[in-house]
């Protein structure tokens, strides 16, 4: 070998070591495995802040008095949630209170139907004399300190109850008063109907009332200002009718003036009855509009009194000023129903029962979540549409904290509340 190939060997060696030298740390590194991932969390500066109520994430500390991970707390309910995703029950709310005017008003009534029993029994037992105070004077106290201890019991009664059985009795009461007066008036001889007669009527009618108006209570959840307005408007009509009734008889002696009267007043209690109940039953009264019905038609029956005079003046039987009395009061009904405030009483505005379809967000955010693409619901309902928007089915369990969950890419958005 010549010198000049020597030469050129020795060159080309030496430039082969170096880029051996030069290439060997990058060879190496590339021929050790990948580092593995970093899992998540991936570590966030301050860390996620802690939701009250909701188990801690990695990395978090549960503040003092909370319960340990893994445990789901319901906040502000204080019951946790049972094994198998199960719920506790809610107690059921507790009924509103009647008020000391309610229970008075069927106090009153009780003791008006005492009384009145009472004298029914002095006529069917034929009991006379000073004994014949006996029995309305029992029942007249007897009745309304059953009422008192009832409602001790109910501690107290619920609101409604009370003016839905007082509303009962005097308008059932009432309705077997007039059939049964209308009946005696137009009969004679041995099957006409006698005064005994006619209380018992009205006594099995004020029976019948008690039970239809708890039934009512019971089933339709009257309130009071609704029991006062079929009141007020079947007592109303029961006056208006006896006074049209009797206005247009011809003659005004009692004996004749009397069909008239008892005709009419049955049928104004039950055009009254009709219409104030068909009137509640789409509408709620307030306590305004029933105070005004009063007002209005005492106003009107009060003005309507000039129609007596002018009667007397112009020579027409006196009872025809019944029906300009009958008609200004009928006025005066209406234009205080049309005055008077229909928002309802403030009680209810304040007290009434919280809807069970309210949602009310409670907190949210963010946390892992080991299967992507996997939106759910926690709790005692059926998982929740992606969108949240109207697919999603209704939620009828009222003060349960759920949660709405809508995940992806492994990162979970969530809200929790009750809805």
């Amino acid at each position: 070998m010549s010198r000049l190939s020597r030469t050129f060997f020795l060159s080309l060696t030496t430039a082969a070591a170096l880029a051996a030298i030069s290439l060997a740390p990058s060879l190496a590194q590339a021929q050790q495995p990948p580092p593995p991932a970093q899992p998540f969390p991936f570590p966030i500066p301050g860390g996620l802040p802690q939701i009250p109520g909701l188990p801690a994430l990695p990395g978090q500390q549960p503040p003092p008095g909370a319960p340990a991970p893994g445990g789901y707390q319901q906040p502000g309910y204080g019951q946790p949630q049972q094994p198998g995703g199960q719920y506790p029950q809610q107690p059921p709310a507790k009924d509103p209170d009647s008020t000391t005017l309610e229970v008075g008003y069927l106090v009153g009534t009780a003791a008006v139907w005492g009384v009145g029993s009472g004298i029914l029994f002095d006529v069917a037992l034929k009991i006379e004399g000073g004994l014949a105070i006996v029995p309305p004077l029992v029942l007249g106290v007897a009745a309304p300190i059953g009422v008192v201890v009832a409602d001790r019991i109910y501690d107290p009664m619920p609101r409604g109850l009370p003016s839905a059985v007082a509303t009962g009795m005097w308008v059932f009461g009432g309705l077997g008063l007039g059939i049964t007066s209308t009946i005696a008036l137009n009969s004679s001889g041995e099957g006409a109907v006698s005064f005994t007669g006619v209380a018992a009527g009205t006594f099995v009618g004020s029976l019948v009332g008690a039970g239809a108006g708890a039934a009512g209570w019971w089933f339709l959840d009257l309130e009071p200002e609704t029991n006062l307005f079929v009141f007020s408007g079947t007592t109303q009509g029961t006056l208006l009718g006896m006074q049209f009734g009797g206005g247009a008889m011809a003659n005004s002696r009692w004996r004749v003036l009397n069909d008239g009267l008892s005709a009419g007043g049955l049928a104004g209690l039950g055009v009254g009855l009709v219409a104030s109940s068909a009137v509640s039953w789409f509408y709620k009264p307030s306590w305004d509009q029933v105070g005004w019905m009063w007002g209005g038609f005492a106003i009107g029956q009060a003005v309507g009194l000039v129609g007596y005079p002018i009667m007397l003046a112009t020579d027409d039987p006196w009872n025809r000023g019944m029906i300009i009395q009958g008609a200004a009061g009928a006025i005066g009904l209406g234009v205080g129903l049309l005055l008077a405030d229909d928002e309802g009483d403030e009680w209810y505005a304040e007290n009434r029962p919280t809807d069970p379809t309210e949602v009310r967000v409670m907190g949210g955010g963010f946390r892992p979540l080991s299967s992507p693409f996997a939106p759910s619901l926690l709790g005692p309902t059926t998982p929740l549409a992606l969108s949240g928007s109207s697919n999603a089915p209704p939620i009828l369990a009222s003060n349960v904290l759920d949660q709405a969950n809508v995940s992806t890419q492994g990162i979970e958005a969530y809200v929790t509340g009750v809805w």
